[in-house]
């Protein structure tokens, strides 16, 4: 069954998983190209709302579309924050975020497993505590498993991922995901 830590009891409760059957991404061909005339991409924000706020400013002034590579969270002043303005930016259909490995972590914490590392536990406490649903909004997000946005010529995540795989035989979803995530 599904779980998720109760930071009060320590109990397990219904969350949702990150997807492992196949790995999915965001496909950049959808982008309406009238509305956005190019790409944004912004690395780690690690719980910086300062600066997604900079790079949000900046992509709406400049007609484009954003793209954060993961890790929205931990390390920073407020994971709350950023993961709110990204639910802001994902609802106005002006950004998306790909599952970096703290997201993954973090997932992985929710749902019973990983270790409590304190910014671990800090941030789903603080995601728990903003409320208006954004703990779950977040996890729902990364149980998508979005780990890769692509076009035909482009393909954009949080590790390492070299094009040429993309020509290889199929590696096993496991092998892809932790190449996304981890760079190994």
């Amino acid at each position: 069954p599904l779980a998720r830590r109760d930071l009060t009891s320590g109990r397990r409760c219904a969350a949702p998983r990150l997807a492992r059957a196949a790995l999915k991404y965001f496909d950049l061909t959808t982008l309406d190209r009238a509305r956005f005339g190019g790409l944004l991409v912004v690395p780690d924000v690690h719980a910086h709302p300062d600066a997604l706020d900079a790079a949000a400013t900046r992509a709406r002034l400049e007609g484009l579309f954003l793209v954060q590579l993961g890790d929205l969270v931990d390390r920073g002043p407020s994971s709350a924050m950023v993961v709110a303005l990204m639910r802001e930016l994902e609802d106005a259909g002006e950004g998306t975020f790909l599952c970096g490995n703290h997201e993954h972590k973090l997932a992985r914490f929710a749902n019973g497993g990983g270790n409590a590392a304190p910014g671990r536990v800090e941030t789903l406490r603080e995601l728990t505590d903003f409320g208006d649903g954004l703990l779950d909004w977040h996890l729902a997000r990364i149980a998508e498993g979005r780990l890769f946005a692509r076009s035909p010529k482009l393909v954009i995540e949080h590790a390492a991922f070299p094009r040429a795989m993309l020509d290889e035989a199929p590696r096993p979803p496991r092998a892809l995901q932790d190449r996304a995530l981890f760079g190994v």
